[in-house]
């Protein structure tokens, strides 16, 4: 033995009477049973185990759109899929009462060049906004434009009209 194992036996004589046990054989019906219950307990964490891969294991599409409540009657956007995020956070955004439609900034647009888009950050469009009745006065109606990037990131930019809200507005003057 290495003195590793000879300290280890040493340690186990003292702390646990490893010199005073014994063994003695297991009867017939002893022995299955352990096998029965591991054999048991091995399907069921291959069970386990393939669930995982099943349903947690794989990442799915993210959602086109994500609509989060801010508990201030205010709702934070966030558009992963223009062509069906726009329908579809309009549908919501109807649903709750929020006066904001989203349209989509469409290279060969004309429409909506006149309109003022406020950035959504400082100088820039934002991958995120937030949304609200209360900043949206009387006789005006709220939109969002959004424009997906060329990395595939869409970032949206706001503004209000109190005209008709175009179905797609022109991109950005570079």
């Amino acid at each position: 033995m290495t003195d590793f194992d000879e300290h280890l036996w040493a340690h186990l004589v003292v702390a646990h009477g490893a010199d005073r046990v014994t063994a003695r054989r297991l009867t017939t019906d002893r022995r299955r049973r352990p096998l029965v219950i591991g054999g048991g307990a091995g399907a069921a964490a291959a069970v386990a185990a393939a669930a995982v891969l099943l349903f947690g294991g794989t990442e799915g599409a993210p959602p086109a759109y994500a609509l989060t409540p801010n508990g201030d009657a205010t709702y934070t956007v966030s558009l992963n899929d223009i062509a069906t995020g726009i329908p579809e956070l309009n549908a919501k955004l109807r649903q709750l009462g929020i006066d904001e439609t989203a349209v989509p900034i469409e290279a060969g647009c004309t429409a909506g060049s006149d309109l003022p888009v406020q950035a959504a950050g400082p100088g820039s469009m934002s991958e995120t906004v937030t949304v609200g009745n209360q900043w949206i006065d009387p006789g005006q109606h709220g939109f969002l434009a959004a424009e997906q990037m060329p990395d595939g990131q869409i970032l949206i930019a706001m503004g209000t009209t109190g005209g008709p809200i175009p179905a797609c507005f022109a991109p950005p003057a570079q």
